[in-house]
Parts: structure tokens; C-alpha cells; sequence
């Protein structure tokens, strides 16, 4: 995996081999960070506005933005992850997740 450095871009990209062998190229947000959990999917969390993510102060999650294996967008506007979704995920039915944190 590489992570462009170049710090003057508004995105940095990441590239990845996906569970197909294919090298795939993912355009990370300023302010985020960029994972992948189950080996499977990839998860990207926004802070836009840099706040702790802890304390009393801090910001949590307020949308959700799954991209289904077949190219849907399904988006939740909750906190949460509720069925059937969490299920999906799991399932590896899901190939991105994209968590907008923020202030309700």
C-alpha cells in the first residue's frame, strides 16, 4: 500500500490491491483517515473540522455512506449502523464506508 505525500493536493490517494487482485486507487479526503478492516472493506473517517474525537467536545459520527460490491450508495443519516446493513458489512457486501464525524 502507498499513501501519496504530497501535501500541496486537496485529496491524497490510496492505492490497494483489492480482494480481486486488482490494484484499485482511492481518493482520501483532507482531515481523514483510511483503513481496511476485514481485509475486505475500506473505511474512511472524515473530521473536517479537526475535533477530538473523545471528551466532552468532541465529534461523533452523523452520516454514514456505504458503497455496495454492485456500485449502489446507500446513506445513512444516523449515528449508527442499524439491520440490514451491519449484516452486509459483515457479509462483505460492502467495498467502502465513508463516516462523516461532526457535531449534531
Amino acid at each position: 500500500m502507498a499513501v501519496n505525500k504530497d501535501k500541496s493536493a486537496k485529496n491524497d490517494s490510496f492505492e490497494y490491491i483489492d480482494r480481486s487482485g486488482q490494484k484499485q486507487v482511492v481518493l482520501v479526503p483532507k482531515n481523514s483517515f483510511t483503513f481496511a478492516c476485514f481485509d475486505k472493506t475500506l473505511i474512511t473517517y472524515i473530521n473536517s473540522q479537526r475535533k477530538n474525537t473523545y471528551g466532552p467536545d468532541c465529534v461523533k459520527p452523523i452520516n454514514y455512506s456505504l458503497e455496495t460490491n454492485d456500485g449502489r450508495t446507500i446513506n445513512i443519516l444516523k449515528d449508527y449502523v442499524s439491520a440490514p446493513f451491519g449484516l452486509e458489512i459483515r457479509e462483505a457486501r460492502i467495498k467502502r464506508i465513508i463516516v462523516e464525524l461532526g457535531r449534531k
